[in-house]
């Protein structure tokens, strides 16, 4: 079978989440004996190529008719027999995915995201904008439920028309977890979902490093993910260990990742007065969580959280807040991990002065993670999924 993954983006393992889940599951359909290609949504550019599954559209608009020529062409020479759109949440990749439909070729939508989390949480993640904008006066009315509800109902009406496009060009729509099936119900008349729906996590990204993980673990808290103010809040984190630093002069933080918010996170934690702290830039992230004993996540929302499933599979506690529905199909509160309520930095640091103040609790935490969670998200198990719906699809 010849397996074509859609994407915005170049395939770049060490960039990111989607990335990363394409690849290794390339990787297994290649080792169960099948073959799949990448196909970037933007021409090629300076950037190295780092596979020769790696292929791109010439032209850097999406719609032009070479484009389009060109889709078409690649899908027949390289006998592609499904598309997997990477690209479910946005309106113009997904409108080009759906192409394929003229030669006959099913396409699979992906939602690598929750839907309405963004909103739930939007005191959180609009906060910055507001600040950017000079409008930071107006940030405590997003807390409100009349405001939530509104903006809700704004996006639930902006975004209808392209869900139900996409259950309709679609041969299937996958989700990472089911905790999100009931947000997207509510783009489709009486909230009931059609049935092309399934469910299929992310596959884990390492393999599990084993026990002797153990002997090398430090005193530390390690933070992997994009430096950025809006999505994965590394400031909440800042504003968190300032409240414990004093309290466990032999931990430190680390935090692994760049972007756009990088300057704000130093000059915030120079305005904060933070010991210990340093920031590592884009490396890869299996030395870290090698050596810390502590991962945190401070997002607003996250589609799966990757990163949750890699710190486990190194025997690292995961720590995260309670803001997004596939976070619980991940960490077990108190069994491999632990759980926050959203976005209180108070019960936040009250759990990391528990874990970090009691070396049993927390090795028993790290080797329930190490045992369970990976091997809940392998590759040959998430990859079988995967085969099984093809053969749903094909043989219909």
């Amino acid at each position: 079978m010849k397996i074509l993954f859609l994407y915005g983006g170049v395939i770049n393992p060490e960039r990111g989440g989607v990335e990363r889940v394409t690849n290794i599951l390339a990787e297994a359909f290649a080792h169960r004996g099948n073959d799949a290609l990448y196909l970037s949504l933007r021409p090629e550019s300076a950037e190295k190529e780092i596979s020769d599954r790696q292929f791109f559209l010439p032209d850097s608009i999406f719609g032009t008719e070479r484009n389009k020529k060109f889709f078409l062409t690649f899908l027949k020479e390289k006998k592609i027999d499904v598309v997997i759109n990477q690209g479910g949440l946005g309106r113009e990749s997904s409108s080009f995915a759906y192409l394929a439909r003229e030669c006959g070729i099913p396409v699979v939508s992906v939602l690598h995201s929750g839907l309405l989390d963004f909103v739930r949480n939007c005191d959180e993640s609009f906060k910055t904008k507001l600040h950017k904008l000079g409008l930071g006066a107006f940030t405590p009315l997003l807390k409100t439920s009349v405001a939530k509800k509104i903006l809700t109902a704004l996006f639930i009406c902006r975004s209808r028309s392209h869900f139900r496009e996409l259950a309709r060009n679609s041969a299937r729509i996958v989700l990472l977890s089911n905790g999100f099936k009931k947000d997207l119900a509510e783009f489709f008349p009486g909230k009931k979902l059609p049935s092309i729906i399934r469910v299929i996590a992310n596959p884990a990204s390492f393999a599990k490093a084993g026990t002797s993980v153990f002997e090398s673990k430090k005193r530390e808290i390690l933070f992997v993910g994009r430096m950025n103010f809006t999505q994965k809040r590394p400031d909440l984190l800042l504003k968190i260990w300032i409240k414990l630093q004093n309290r466990f002069p032999a931990w430190s933080l680390r935090f692994v990742g760049d972007g756009e918010d990088m300057a704000r996170m130093r000059s915030l934690a120079k305005s904060l007065n933070v010991d210990r702290v340093s920031f590592e830039g884009f490396q890869d992230p299996k030395p870290y969580y090698r050596d810390a004993s502590i991962f945190c996540m401070t997002s607003t929302f996250e589609g799966f959280g990757m990163v949750l499933v890699e710190a486990a599979a190194f025997g690292c506690v995961p720590v995260a807040f309670d803001s997004f529905a596939a976070v619980r199909d991940i960490i077990d509160d108190g069994e491999n991990g632990c759980l926050v309520p959203a976005f209180d930095c108070e019960k936040y640091a009250e759990t990391l002065a528990r874990l970090m103040s009691d070396d049993a609790l927390r090795e028993r935490l790290a080797k329930n993670a190490l045992a369970q969670i990976p091997e809940k998200f392998s590759p040959e198990e998430i990859v079988m999924r995967w085969e099984s719906l093809f053969e749903e699809i094909l043989t219909a």
